[in-house]
């Protein structure tokens, strides 16, 4: 019992050690994105994000850091197309929305003092999901239509790459530019199997592409 007592004193006084030794920084982040979906039936859609949260940073050498986030991040995409029957054709435009909690791990290399570059990977969990469509016919009919949107993936992995500037101000402030390439679908086309109108199935093979700017404030 003794040994052990001993054991965990030892332990918690070299973690404490190297906690003091190397900085930890506690910090409340903004971002905002413009976001793409890539793939085959992407149907070039594009849309904005925005998020919030908060993110640390530990240096484990002046040159190496250790950058995790939480943040909500709501994303959006719109895109239109057109089906055609023989009688009619008709356009429609889909906005989706999507509400995420993710988690980027990053680390960061400060080769010159206050630039830094960072690499990483970020997972994020779907939470929420919706669709809103408008449809127009050759008739001037105008029809909207909105609920749930279904078979929306609930997982997202991104590659994720970026660089930034720290400022002197206050605790301070980083700015910093973020590409995100994500590798599973976003969610299930659910305007196929129309092969009554012309429309035809489609794989499903739709993943977010992101460009970001970012900016957090140094609290601790």
């Amino acid at each position: 019992m003794k040994l052990t007592s001993k054991t965990l004193f030892i332990l918690a006084f070299f973690i404490g050690t190297s906690f003091a030794q190397n900085e930890l920084k506690i910090g409340a982040k903004a971002l905002l994105g413009y976001n793409l979906l890539w793939g085959e039936n992407s149907r070039s859609a594009s849309g904005m994000e925005f998020g919030a949260g908060a993110t640390l940073n530990y240096e484990i050498t002046p040159l190496l850091k250790l950058h995790p986030e939480l943040l909500i991040a709501y994303r959006s995409v719109s895109f239109s197309y057109t089906l055609s029957s023989p009688a009619s054709e008709s356009s429609f435009t889909q906005d989706l929305s999507f509400l995420y909690l993710e988690l980027p791990i990053l680390v960061q290399i400060e080769p010159i003092p206050s630039w830094f570059f960072e690499a990483g990977a970020s997972l994020a969990f779907n939470f929420s999901a919706s669709y809103e469509t408008t449809a127009k016919t050759t008739h001037n009919l105008e029809l909207h239509n909105d609920g749930k949107l279904e078979d929306a993936s609930v997982f997202d992995v991104a590659l994720v790459l970026g660089a930034g500037k720290s400022f002197a101000i206050g605790n301070g402030l980083d700015l910093h530019f973020r590409f995100a390439l994500g590798f599973l679908n976003t969610y299930k086309d659910y305007f196929d199997a129309k092969s009554d109108l012309g429309y035809h199935d489609e794989k499903r093979d739709s993943k977010w592409m992101r460009f970001q700017i970012g900016a957090t404030y140094w609290i601790l």
